[in-house]
Order: structure tokens, then C-alpha cells, then sequence
């Protein structure tokens, strides 16, 4: 069995960016992730699914 190659950067580049995480904020439906000095990292938005 073989491990998927492809995408493995990007969840690297992901878990990297959450080591960055300071603080977070939430507005609304968004969550952003923020570093020390309040720089928006990653932002998510809630939806709903149907």
C-alpha cells in the first residue's frame, strides 16, 4: 500500500502555519488565526452544509 504523495506539501505548509498561531478572532461566521504580531495567517468561514 502506498501513501498518498500529492497534497503532502500542503498539509506541511498548513501544520507550519498553525505552529505560528497566537491568538485567534472570531467575527460573525469568521475565524482568523493570528501571530504574535497580529498578522492574519489562515482565515475560515462557517457555512452550512446541506
Amino acid at each position: 500500500m502506498m501513501a498518498c504523495v500529492e497534497g503532502m506539501e500542503q498539509e506541511q505548509h498548513f501544520l507550519a502555519t498553525l505552529q505560528q498561531v497566537a491568538r485567534w478572532q472570531i467575527k460573525q461566521e469568521q475565524l482568523t488565526l493570528l501571530d504574535a504580531s497580529g498578522k492574519p495567517l489562515a482565515r475560515f468561514e462557517a457555512v452550512a452544509l446541506r
